[in-house]
């Protein structure tokens, strides 16, 4: 068994699709590289999941405002955006805490959100304008720009020098079929650049300085050189793409297709590699070109990718949840990274189990020996020994509680995403009695022995003292005035 954190991870079960199970209508997603998890809009369930990588299990749902659909992690000030399309807002989340810090009103239908230095960008999508958000010490100055028809995404490119003048962003307009140009100092359009006909989604090549931009009306991928502003070509794809991302480590594009053929449904990730030193990929079709096409068994809309590891994480909007993809081994990951088999499952919770009631009869047979030993008092030595027993027994013991209280809430997940619905009916019940005798006998122990905190920190004062006769006696009496 491994341990990572607060999940326990034990290779495979064969034979289990695994899409990760998120809210209703998951579309958005972003991966956070500083804190290792995946944010998922759930735009139908108004939540935003945070799905920890090592495990792929929700740790979270953030309750965000109407229809999220943009996501933006900022290393810098330790902040999660997030943009509603139907509110018409941008709220903002501390990413320690995943409390709500603020939430500041932009245009209408608010796509896309990302930032750069101070500034929260945001497209709005019905408005043609894209809100500029300088949100400091608790105070929002909102600068609203007009750009082009429909901006449904953004990106900022850094420049090749330190220099912040050098530093642009990048707008994608569905609906005027253009790239609108931002300097982030002056916050105006300085240039548009014709592309492929109804952009969709944009990502940044720093290898080569290139743009690529994912076109649904064209069925195309257009390449835009950042060093010159300038349109440089197509990739013409066979079919209508619903997101790209770029691989920056490795130099690939990943392209997510939901279609059909011949009334077949087609779901896929194309996947075509990039020569940095060249424009090779530009004005080629697909088949001119290094490229592999992996069939999924669920329809994937956008993208987030793990640099660190190659893991790409795809949105399944019709059956609210997350496929996971190895860009390793170019497979679809169709198992839950938890047991070998049955078999392991069964050791697991055996175990929890063992642990739990060895500890109940322990504490029995301590909280026996010492009434025993306050109705007939023993000598010094045996009684030291025994109050230093139990007194030891009632600090460890609510370690434990909270021990087995984690343990428990992760097998009932993991049965639960296993679909081990008998087995956790049978489990559940159990190992709440389990934790319901813990705490009946703590609260016993506290109950009929009240003075115990004072002669607690007397006790461990002077334990290698010659007290523990006087020790015996305040509980004799005690115990005799309450009981006897």
């Amino acid at each position: 068994m491994t341990i990572y954190g607060e999940y326990f991870i034990i290779k495979h079960i064969e034979n289990k699709n695994f899409p990760v199970i998120v809210g209703l209508g998951p579309t958005q997603l972003f991966y956070d590289d500083e804190n290792k998890q995946l944010y998922v809009s759930n735009t139908n369930s108004h939540t935003v999941s945070v799905i920890k990588d090592r495990s792929n299990f929700v740790k979270f749902n953030l309750m965000s405002g109407s229809s999220p659909y943009g996501i933006m992690h900022d290393k810098i000030k330790d902040h999660i955006y997030i943009s509603n399309l139907n509110s018409n807002d941008i709220y903002i989340f501390d990413d320690d805490t995943y409390n709500l810090i603020t939430k500041i009103s932009v245009g209408k239908k608010p796509t896309s959100i990302t930032s750069l230095n101070d500034y929260i960008y945001v497209t709005n999508y019905d408005n043609d304008t894209i809100s500029i958000v300088n949100y400091t010490n608790n105070i929002s100055n909102i600068i609203n720009i007009k750009v082009s028809k429909n901006p449904i995404d953004i990106i900022v490119v850094p420049g090749v020098t330190s220099q912040k003048s050098d530093d642009s962003v990048y707008v994608v307009n569905k609906g005027s079929d253009k790239i609108s140009i931002i300097n982030p100092l002056s916050h105006r359009v300085v240039d548009n650049i014709d592309i492929g006909s109804q952009p969709f989604a944009i990502d940044y090549n720093p290898n080569n300085q290139k743009l690529y931009v994912a076109n649904q009306g064209s069925k195309s991928i257009s390449i835009i050189d950042s060093l010159r502003n300038a349109y440089v070509g197509e990739i013409f794809l066979n079919f209508t793409p619903t997101d790209l991302i770029v691989n920056k480590k490795d130099n690939y594009i990943y392209i997510s297709e939901s279609s059909k053929d011949k009334d077949k449904d087609i779901n896929a990730i194309n996947i075509i590699k990039i020569d940095p030193s060249t424009n090779s990929v530009a004005n080629n079709t697909l088949k001119n070109l290094n490229y592999t096409k992996v069939e999924l068994t669920k329809p994937p809309e956008r993208l987030a990718f793990n640099e660190d590891n190659g893991i790409l994480y795809l949105s399944n909007p019709f059956n609210e949840s997350i496929t996971i993809f190895d860009t390793n081994t170019n497979q679809e990951i169709k198992e839950r990274v938890l047991f070998d088999n049955y078999l392991n499952i069964y050791l697991f919770l055996g175990f929890d189990i063992v642990l739990l009631l060895s500890i109940i009869i322990i504490l029995s047979i301590i909280i026996y020996y010492h009434i025993k030993n306050i109705v007939h008092p023993r000598n010094q030595k045996e009684t030291k020994d025994i109050v230093f027993t139990l007194m030891l027994s009632l600090l460890i013991t609510p370690i434990i509680l909270v021990i087995s209280n984690l343990q428990f809430t992760e097998i009932t997940q993991i049965l639960y995403e296993m679909q081990l619905q008998k087995l956790r009916e049978i489990v559940q019940p159990l190992l709440l009695s389990v934790n319901y005798i813990l705490y009946g006998l703590t609260a016993f122990i506290f109950f009929i022995y009240p003075p115990y905190p004072l002669i607690f920190f007397s006790f461990l004062k002077n334990y290698f003292s010659n007290i523990g006769e006087d020790v015996a006696v305040i509980e004799y009496n005690y115990f005799k005035y309450i009981y006897i």
